[in-house]
């Protein structure tokens, strides 16, 4: 699911037949690609429970050995002073996440006059659901090609 033009959600993606799709899981020599449709695509996809927020959900198999690419996104923006690392994005509009600190009261009243909810979660980072209006410099801010790393490690090249 995509943030913003351009920036998708925390994930993994896979480019299958020409189209990207997200990655549900993955194991051994198959991934589970998943599409959110009102239809289901053409082919052998079968329809999952409905997501609440997302809609009707179908999942298809394929063998790791016919993607064109496959790659896991990290997606992060900015709040304030601090960094959010984006999980997703709500049917409202809303960025969830983490941030990096545990003390939240410097943050109240901004947040509350944004809509922002925060809710501590450990010593050291913080839940968050904040609108994407209140979020700057939203990007992948790492990228990284799993198929690549799978040929690698295959080949005994990874770790050199």
């Amino acid at each position: 699911m995509d943030i913003s033009e351009g920036v998708r959600s925390t994930g993994e993606y896979a480019v299958w037949n020409g189209k990207e799709y997200e990655v549900g899981k993955a194991s051994g020599e198959a991934v589970t690609l998943q599409v959110f449709a009102q239809e289901p695509p053409a082919g052998d996809w079968r329809e999952m429970p409905r997501d609440v927020d997302r809609g009707r959900r179908f999942l298809l198999d394929v063998p790791v050995a016919e993607l064109e690419s496959w790659v896991a996104v990290t997606a992060t923006a900015r709040w304030q002073d601090l960094q959010l690392g984006i999980k997703g994005v709500d049917r409202d509009g809303k960025a969830y996440g983490y941030l990096d600190i545990s003390e939240v009261q410097p943050y109240e009243q901004i947040a509350r006059a944004q809509g922002v909810r925060l809710t501590v979660q450990g010593p050291s980072w913080t839940e968050a659901e904040i609108p994407l209006s209140a979020l700057k410099d939203v990007k992948e801010s790492k990228v990284i090609d799993l198929l690549d790393r799978r040929r690698k490690k295959s080949s005994g090249e990874a770790g050199r």
